[in-house]
């Protein structure tokens, strides 16, 4: 099965995030700017430790992900963009 490529500003905007996040988890810190950590909680409204922030994170990157692919899965007729395989 061929897999589904995502191409949407917004979502490449939360992967990007998420990534950042994972770092910030591990050590990792942005010089003179907010920290990842800051924006994600600002923005989304999560709350709690890095790590549960991250996971509530990755919680609504996977949700928001599914919920894309299938509304592209529909508006496409049943095909998924860039191959003839079914969304599983």
């Amino acid at each position: 099965m061929k897999k589904l490529i995502i191409n949407a500003p917004y979502l490449t905007r939360l992967a990007i995030l998420r990534g950042a996040l994972k770092l910030e988890v591990l050590g990792m810190k942005r010089s003179r700017t907010p920290t990842v950590y800051s924006l994600v909680k600002k923005e989304f409204g999560f709350k709690g430790s890095k790590q549960s922030v991250l996971d509530q994170f990755c919680t609504f990157y996977e949700v928001q992900k599914r919920d894309y692919a299938e509304r592209h899965y529909i508006a496409n007729g049943g095909i998924v963009p860039g191959g003839n395989h079914a969304l599983h």
